[in-house]
């Protein structure tokens, strides 16, 4: 009985999604993501520059549902210049949206 309840436990959790973050900045700059998925923790999610693509990435294990983000380069926050969607924040300024599905 207990593993049933144990498995019926594991069928309710979401499925997680690999979900990859990229951002193209100068190579020695320090570059993290933060935002709704880490409680806006700022060093959380460092990026590592990909020379091959000329980017900074990282991928982040995310359940289905909207989260809020921003990069974080050498200090200034910034948003995706390549997502297509964005919110207004509390700030006066723009969060990226990513849609996990």
């Amino acid at each position: 009985m207990r593993g049933q309840e144990k498995q019926a436990d594991t069928a309710a959790v979401p499925e997680r999604r690999a979900v990859e973050f990229r951002l193209r900045a100068e190579m020695n700059s320090r570059v993290y993501v933060a935002g709704s998925f880490n409680e806006w923790c700022a060093t959380a999610h460092p990026l590592t520059y990909d020379r091959e693509s000329g980017c900074f990435r990282t991928t982040i294990n995310l359940s289905p549902g909207t989260y809020e983000y921003k990069f974080l380069v050498d200090g200034v926050w910034c948003i995706d210049p390549d997502g297509p969607d964005w919110k207004a924040n509390e700030f006066g300024s723009l969060n990226s949206l990513i849609h996990v599905k």
